[in-house]
């Protein structure tokens, strides 16, 4: 599983969607391996795939606080302002989620030049 995390440092997106994906096969019931499959699946473009790796990890009540920063980046590459408003808020009080969803919230300001 830890393949799935290094080879995007190195942009190797594919060998890490594979490494991901394999990591599910491995570990099922694993909610870190959906999540990095979605971090790749959004790295490659794949939004519609990232988003059915979700409903497949949601549909196995596996729990993680990357899912609401996965799905708020899946928000913003829709341009659904809602549905980051939704993520943030849900985020609110685990202080991993919400840390790196206020982390990524600051991005979007600055890349819509709103950053004061």
């Amino acid at each position: 599983m830890l393949a799935g995390s290094i080879y995007p440092v190195v942009g190797e997106y594919d060998k890490a969607l594979e490494q991901s994906r394999q990591a599910i096969e491995l570990t099922p019931s694993s909610a870190v391996a959906y999540a990095l499959y979605m971090d790749n699946t959004i790295a490659l473009g794949r939004v519609a795939d990232a988003q059915g790796v979700y409903e497949q990890a949601r549909r196995l009540k596996l729990i993680s606080p990357f899912f609401a920063i996965d799905l708020y980046l899946l928000a913003f590459l829709r341009h659904d302002a809602a549905e980051m408003e939704r993520q943030l808020a849900q985020a609110r009080g685990d202080p991993l989620a919400e840390h790196l969803i206020l982390a990524l919230a600051a991005d979007a300001a600055a890349w819509q030049g709103r950053l004061q």
